[in-house]
């Protein structure tokens, strides 16, 4: 294709071969004269007014651009009548027929931002597809909201198409800011299966001949044809500039502004009517149903078994559903508030953005003025809360030590001795970690027996709860995603943020001083702990404190912990080596030192842990702000690292080489000196989370940005992004971004920073901390409570619990390992059972009976 280059073809083919592909029928329009050329010249103006094949040259002659705008402004039938029939003729004919095979092959001339989308007629599902071959980068963001649109369009376009009762329905899309795929399989004309764009596709038919363009999804486009398909009027996009909405005449009020000018409104508006009819015309070619091969081969298939459910109908989903379907039909103003509201944590542990740059300035003022919209969803939340728990059986809860790999125990309720009996499972391993379980369970039979005397007499039934505590859930990673558990599972310590990852999860109190001891505390005396008091925590104004005043820079200091160990994705993230990054050699000044082992640093960036990440982009921020002579944006560094219990960085020889290069190391602060910075994070740790520095930090007269990961803690559910702090992804690629728009907007940084205050302030009085107490405790529990069926319910010829187990035999893989009357807040006032079979389980770690 080396002519692509001087024909009007494009300069990629000089690389890659063949020009053939081109025919743009200019050579029977040349041959037009006197009239006819000027309908010749001007049809070809209309039919594609930019550049053929990205040639940049003229696409008419110099001598003819008035020609060319005289007929245009007078072209108005040609335009309307002889394009859009031309266009709507081709719309209109049969695609050629294609398979599920066809679609698979539409893969390998992808890179990335790809899937096959099947609808299930049994499941009544739509699943995306993803290649095992393709990169998984942050463009997939689109891909997925495209998907997520898709499927809505097509179940509220054809109806009849999409039910249990039809044949599934196998199409390939793409999406992005044009199409990711691999050059040199360019041009492409073998294909068979369509390959829906969404988003900007190749101009030349032929460079992908098989690819068709839709709407990309973006406002101005795909969430009008939603609006459309939904409610049959064009949605109202709001434009801000410097913070302020552009101000347009009422008539525009319920019109697509991207789309609508005033001087031809009712143009516009009829055409995106016949955009529509046009794109579902090319859809109705598509719904000759592709059968499914019962004898395909694996290698032929190489797709990911399906990871994205986008049926909103509930049931079994295996993955994230965020309703997004549902708040990308919403004006735009509602859609991002109520999506910002509910969640900015990433879908499927991707490390991407939560809402884009531009989209700060919105998130942050609608969360300032939502209070009625934040007051309705947190009543919806209420309304759904009482609902009752699906019935579960002692037999359930045994099935949920299957998915834990430790840290888990069921508890038991034994009338007749009036114990609280925590059984382990003998498949298990038993490690140090355990002691935050046994902590937890001390604490909470406690309370079981404060809150709920009634329920826990020798006089009721046996009652049975799984729990598990821990930095994080325990699990065994290749079980997850979790969603066909039946008995709730409290997890006392960080839970999963994605409520489809483990969907019958509870996040409790974790076994802290700020916490459950706090839980604790007010069940047994009524009033709130120390730890939340005003004198335990820095809210500032007692050390003279004002916003005007802090010190404009982002602070942080902690441990040099691990991250999510046993749950990490593929890509492992790891602590630095510094032996392989800090430069040695007495002939190297320390200056160049630094900067090498800075621009090392940076180069291992995506593999780093979070804190580490924290750390780089202190050492870039230095390193830069040395330079200009002024304040570095960020200053997190780690104070103390963990080795038979917790030793500072400054002066250790572990962390020497990175002292002698000033990076990652720094002393540690009270919280006096810390409340004194302007710009505080709450990195995560070992479970994701920082189970007293959120809460800490949120306290202090500075604005908190919140390290939004993978697990959350049940406090997080309180709070709300963008009105009590700043969400921040778990890659902290967004961090240096919302730090600039924080300090380019102060008044609303300050409105943010005294919500976090404010919300820090009422949780240390006896109303708000008596209102978590009651919805975080004591109405979850009495779900569970209600929720249990007792074995007498279940098995009318059985007297207890311990006969059922009995029953079991060997197939019963519990055993009972600690006891307590619960009548003490002391956990250590239970004892342990089980004699020495649990001794060596204990020291063992592994059980040998």
């Amino acid at each position: 294709m080396d002519s692509y280059s001087l024909d009007s073809h494009s300069a990629w083919d000089m690389v890659n071969g063949d020009s053939s592909s081109v025919n743009t029928d200019d050579d029977e329009d040349i041959m037009d004269t006197n009239v006819e050329a000027y309908s010749s010249q001007l049809r070809r103006f209309l039919r594609s007014p930019a550049p053929e094949h990205f040639h940049e040259g003229d696409y008419i002659m110099e001598e003819d651009y008035n020609d060319a705008a005289s007929l245009a402004d007078d072209a108005d039938s040609l335009n309307d009548s002889a394009l859009l029939e031309e266009q709507a003729a081709a719309a209109a004919s049969p695609l050629q027929p294609y398979t599920l095979q066809d679609t698979l092959s539409e893969s390998k001339i992808f890179d990335s931002h790809f899937c096959i989308l099947i609808y299930d007629p049994p499941t009544d599902k739509f699943i995306a597809m993803y290649s095992k071959d393709h990169t998984w980068k942050a463009g997939n963001k689109k891909l997925w909201r495209s998907m997520g649109h898709f499927v809505y369009m097509l179940r509220r376009t054809f109806p009849e198409r999409f039910t249990v009762d039809s044949e599934e329905f196998v199409v390939a899309m793409g999406s992005g800011d044009y199409p990711h795929v691999k050059p040199y399989m360019l041009p492409y004309t073998k294909g068979i299966a369509p390959v829906l764009m969404f988003g900007s596709a190749f101009r030349d038919p032929n460079m992908y001949s098989n690819m068709m363009a839709m709407p990309m999804p973006q406002d101005h486009h795909l969430n009008c044809f939603v609006e459309w398909v939904e409610h049959g009027i064009l949605s109202f996009i709001m434009l801000h500039t410097n913070s302020r909405a552009i101000e347009y005449p009422s008539i525009m009020n319920n019109q697509c502004t991207a789309m609508h000018i005033q001087r031809k409104r009712r143009r516009s508006a009829a055409v995106l009517v016949s955009i529509a009819i046009v794109a579902s015309l090319c859809l109705q070619g598509l719904m000759t149903p592709s059968k499914l091969s019962n004898s395909m081969n694996d290698n032929d298939v190489n797709m990911d078994s399906y990871f994205l459910d986008s049926h909103s109908n509930g049931g079994d989903s295996s993955s994230v559903n965020s309703n997004d379907d549902y708040d990308d039909a919403l004006l735009p103003e509602d859609s991002q508030l109520r999506r910002s509201l509910r969640s900015s944590a990433p879908e499927h542990f991707h490390e991407g953005y939560y809402i884009m740059e531009e989209d700060y300035d919105d998130a942050a003022s609608l969360a300032d003025a939502a209070d009625s919209l934040n007051d309705s969803t947190l009543d919806e939340q209420a309304a759904a809360s009482p609902l009752p728990l699906q019935p579960y059986t002692l037999q359930d809860t045994l099935s949920e030590s299957k998915i834990f790999d430790y840290t888990f125990c069921i508890l038991i309720y034994d009338p007749p001795t009036d114990k609280f009996i925590a059984m382990y499972s003998k498949d298990h391993t038993w490690k140090a970690g355990n002691k935050k379980l046994w902590r937890s369970m001390g604490h909470f039979r406690y309370m079981l027996r404060r809150t709920f005397p009634e329920r826990f007499t020798v006089d009721s039934e046996e009652f049975v709860v799984a729990m598990g505590s821990g930095d994080y859930p325990h699990v065994k990673p290749y079980m997850l995603p979790y969603t066909k558990g039946i008995a709730p599972v409290l997890m006392f310590g960080s839970a999963f943020r994605d409520p489809n990852m483990y969907s019958n999860m509870m996040a409790m109190p974790m076994p802290q001083d700020h916490h459950l001891n706090c839980f604790v505390q007010w069940a047994e005396h009524g009033h709130v702990c120390k730890a939340l008091s005003a004198s335990n925590l820095a809210f500032g104004e007692e050390y003279g404190l004002e916003w005007d005043g802090l010190i404009p820079q982002l602070i942080w200091r902690g441990t040099d912990f691990s991250y999510l160990p046993s749950l990490r994705p593929r890509q492992k993230l790891v602590h630095p080596d510094s032996s392989k990054l800090v430069p040695r050699g007495k002939n190297i000044s320390n200056e160049n030192k630094r900067v090498a082992a800075i621009t090392a640093l940076n180069g291992k960036y995506d593999t780093l842990q979070p804190r580490w990440k924290g750390t780089a982009l202190t050492a870039d921020a230095e390193l830069q702000a040395q330079e200009k002579n002024e304040l570095p944006w960020a200053n997190i560094k780690f104070s103390s690292y963990i080795e038979g219990g917790k030793s500072s960085t400054v002066g250790s020889a572990k962390y020497a080489a990175w002292e002698s290069v000033g990076i990652a190391t720094g002393k540690g602060m009270p919280p006096s000196d810390l409340a004194k910075y302007k710009y505080h994070i709450d990195l995560g740790g070992g479970g994701g989370t920082t189970w007293s520095g959120t809460i800490e930090k949120l306290a202090m007269p500075g604005l908190l940005f919140h390290h939004v990961t993978p697990t959350k803690d049940y406090i997080h559910d309180r709070l709300t992004p963008w009105k009590h702090y700043i969400p921040v992804s778990p890659d902290l690629k967004d961090l240096k971004q919302k730090f600039d728009w924080a300090e380019s907007h102060p008044q609303q940084a300050k409105r943010i920073a005294d919500t976090g205050t404010e919300f820090m302030r009422d949780l240390g009085t006896e109303e708000g901390f008596g209102r978590m107490f009651q919805e975080d405790f004591v109405e979850p529990l009495r779900r569970v409570i209600e929720a249990y069926q007792p074995v007498s319910s279940v098995h009318p010829d059985m007297t207890s619990w311990k006969e059922l187990l009995q029953s079991m035999g060997e197939d019963c893989r519990i055993m009972p390992v600690m006891e307590c009357r619960g009548i003490s807040p002391d956990h250590r006032s239970c004892g342990s059972v089980g004699g020495d079979d649990v001794k060596e389980f204990q020291r063992s770690g592994s059980y040998k009976g």
